[in-house]
């Protein structure tokens, strides 16, 4: 017996196309998915899911790029609390907007110190990281634009940031600490 083979972007493709053209026909199948997606949103948005708890596995050992991290932790589940009071209709659009500003501030404000440590202690891939971090300021950048033209909300940039900030306190900064403490050590004895 033949086993039919398929192919994942074919079958995707054609998957989408019924998809669209069923809710293209049927508003109200449209309507019942776009209400549960909400639904889910709403439990979502309403839990802790979206809190970030720094601790000190978190750190690196360099006190102030800690509390620079520490900082930005705190704004974004400030952010996250306003976002949920918005979303239960209690919180201030305007205050959420401040405080989704200062979190994307604070964020470039990290990357600037970060980059000056970098270049100080000649890290081999500071050049590379310059750009991540570029890539990724343009990315929230775009992000705040979209939203605030109305083709995104809030909770999309939550998740853009709360991401990140897990990402790179759980492994890409870690490498960096280690490089930092090292570089640290070789200067404190050169110096003896």
């Amino acid at each position: 017996m033949a086993v039919a083979r398929i192919e994942v972007s074919a079958f995707s493709y054609a998957v989408n196309q019924n998809l669209s053209g069923m809710l293209k026909t049927n508003e109200r199948l449209g309507q019942t998915i776009k209400s549960g997606l909400n639904h889910i949103k709403r439990v979502y948005l309403s839990s802790d899911l979206m809190r970030i708890n720094y601790n000190d596995a978190y750190a690196i050992g360099l006190d102030e790029f800690d509390d620079r991290r520490r900082t930005i932790t705190a704004s974004y589940n400030d952010f996250n609390a306003e976002l949920r009071l918005v979303t239960e209709r209690v919180g201030s659009m305007s205050r959420l907007t401040q405080k989704a500003a200062q979190l994307v501030r604070q964020i470039g404000e990290l990357f600037e110190f970060e980059e000056g440590l970098m270049a100080e202690i000649e890290f081999p891939e500071c050049a590379a990281h310059h750009l991540k971090h570029s890539h990724f300021l343009e990315t929230l950048h775009d992000e705040f634009e979209r939203i605030q033209s109305g083709h995104s909300d809030m909770y999309d940039l939550s998740y853009l940031v709360g991401g990140w900030l897990i990402e790179h306190m759980r492994s890409k900064d870690k490498a960096f600490g280690a490089f930092i403490v090292k570089a640290a050590r070789d200067m404190a004895e050169a110096a003896d």
